[in-house]
Protein backbone atom coordinates (compact mmCIF):
# COMPACT_ATOMS: atom_id res chain seq x y z
CA UNK A 1 0.00 0.00 0.00
CA UNK A 2 1.43 3.35 -1.05
CA UNK A 3 1.24 6.41 1.14
CA UNK A 4 1.38 8.75 -1.85
CA UNK A 5 -1.82 10.19 -3.23
CA UNK A 6 -2.86 8.39 -6.42
CA UNK A 7 -2.00 11.34 -8.69
CA UNK A 8 1.47 11.72 -7.15
CA UNK A 9 2.10 7.95 -7.27
CA UNK A 10 1.05 7.90 -10.92
CA UNK A 11 3.31 10.87 -11.64
CA UNK A 12 6.23 9.11 -9.97
CA UNK A 13 5.63 5.96 -12.03
CA UNK A 14 5.44 8.04 -15.22
CA UNK A 15 8.70 9.77 -14.31
CA UNK A 16 10.34 6.41 -13.60
CA UNK A 17 9.33 5.18 -17.05
CA UNK A 18 10.53 8.39 -18.73
CA UNK A 19 13.88 8.08 -16.94
CA UNK A 20 14.16 4.38 -17.76
CA UNK A 21 13.49 4.94 -21.46
CA UNK A 22 15.63 8.08 -21.65
CA UNK A 23 12.76 9.99 -23.18
CA UNK A 24 14.26 13.44 -22.57
CA UNK A 25 18.05 13.05 -22.68
CA UNK A 26 18.53 16.81 -22.82
CA UNK A 27 16.53 17.39 -19.64
CA UNK A 28 18.44 16.56 -16.45
CA UNK A 29 15.59 18.22 -14.55
CA UNK A 30 13.50 15.13 -15.34
CA UNK A 31 15.99 12.92 -13.55
CA UNK A 32 16.30 15.32 -10.62
CA UNK A 33 12.51 15.50 -10.27
CA UNK A 34 12.27 11.71 -10.31
CA UNK A 35 14.90 11.35 -7.60
CA UNK A 36 13.32 14.10 -5.51
CA UNK A 37 9.86 12.54 -5.72
CA UNK A 38 11.27 9.10 -4.97
CA UNK A 39 13.03 10.47 -1.90
CA UNK A 40 9.81 12.13 -0.74
CA UNK A 41 7.97 8.86 -1.25
CA UNK A 42 10.56 6.98 0.79
CA UNK A 43 10.25 9.30 3.75
CA UNK A 44 6.48 8.97 3.75
CA UNK A 45 6.88 5.21 4.18
CA UNK A 46 7.44 3.38 7.44
CA UNK A 47 11.14 3.11 8.19
CA UNK A 48 11.18 -0.61 7.37
CA UNK A 49 9.98 0.12 3.79
CA UNK A 50 12.33 2.99 2.93
CA UNK A 51 15.20 0.81 1.71
CA UNK A 52 12.87 -0.83 -0.80
CA UNK A 53 11.78 2.50 -2.23
CA UNK A 54 15.39 3.62 -2.68
CA UNK A 55 16.28 0.22 -4.09
CA UNK A 56 13.62 0.65 -6.80
CA UNK A 57 15.19 3.95 -7.85
CA UNK A 58 18.65 2.36 -7.84
CA UNK A 59 17.39 -0.47 -10.08
CA UNK A 60 15.69 1.96 -12.45
CA UNK A 61 18.90 3.93 -12.88
CA UNK A 62 21.06 0.81 -13.16
CA UNK A 63 18.79 -0.66 -15.84
CA UNK A 64 18.97 2.63 -17.72
CA UNK A 65 22.77 2.71 -17.50
CA UNK A 66 22.90 -0.79 -18.98
CA UNK A 67 20.48 -0.11 -21.85
CA UNK A 68 22.43 0.61 -25.03
CA UNK A 69 19.19 1.73 -26.73
CA UNK A 70 19.22 4.79 -24.44
CA UNK A 71 21.51 7.67 -25.37
CA UNK A 72 24.98 7.53 -23.85
CA UNK A 73 24.56 11.05 -22.49
CA UNK A 74 21.46 10.01 -20.51
CA UNK A 75 23.09 6.82 -19.25
CA UNK A 76 26.11 8.84 -18.03
CA UNK A 77 23.78 11.28 -16.30
CA UNK A 78 22.07 8.37 -14.55
CA UNK A 79 25.48 7.03 -13.52
CA UNK A 80 26.38 10.44 -12.10
CA UNK A 81 23.24 10.39 -9.90
CA UNK A 82 22.87 6.72 -8.97
CA UNK A 83 24.79 7.43 -5.78
CA UNK A 84 21.74 9.20 -4.34
CA UNK A 85 19.55 6.13 -3.86
CA UNK A 86 22.63 3.98 -3.19
CA UNK A 87 23.77 6.24 -0.34
CA UNK A 88 20.23 6.25 1.04
CA UNK A 89 20.19 2.44 1.01
CA UNK A 90 23.58 2.40 2.72
CA UNK A 91 22.44 4.87 5.37
CA UNK A 92 19.37 2.74 6.15
CA UNK A 93 21.29 -0.56 6.24
CA UNK A 94 21.91 -1.37 9.87
CA UNK A 95 22.07 -5.18 9.89
CA UNK A 96 25.04 -7.21 8.60
CA UNK A 97 22.95 -8.81 5.84
CA UNK A 98 21.79 -5.43 4.64
CA UNK A 99 25.35 -4.13 4.69
CA UNK A 100 26.47 -7.12 2.60
CA UNK A 101 23.74 -6.30 0.10
CA UNK A 102 25.02 -2.71 -0.14
CA UNK A 103 28.55 -3.96 -0.86
CA UNK A 104 27.10 -6.23 -3.54
CA UNK A 105 25.25 -3.26 -5.09
CA UNK A 106 28.51 -1.30 -5.25
CA UNK A 107 30.25 -4.25 -6.95
CA UNK A 108 27.39 -4.71 -9.39
CA UNK A 109 27.38 -1.00 -10.26
CA UNK A 110 31.14 -0.95 -10.73
CA UNK A 111 31.15 -4.00 -12.98
CA UNK A 112 28.14 -3.08 -15.10
CA UNK A 113 29.03 0.59 -15.54
CA UNK A 114 32.48 -0.40 -16.83
CA UNK A 115 30.95 -2.84 -19.26
CA UNK A 116 28.13 -0.62 -20.59
CA UNK A 117 29.79 2.78 -20.50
Amino acid sequence: MSSLPVKTHTELEALAQAVRRGEQPGSPALLWRYLQMNNERAYRQPEASRRGVHYQAFETLLETICDSAVSRHWRCLCLDHIYRPLFAIQRLSKEPGQQRQVRQLYRELSTLSRYFL
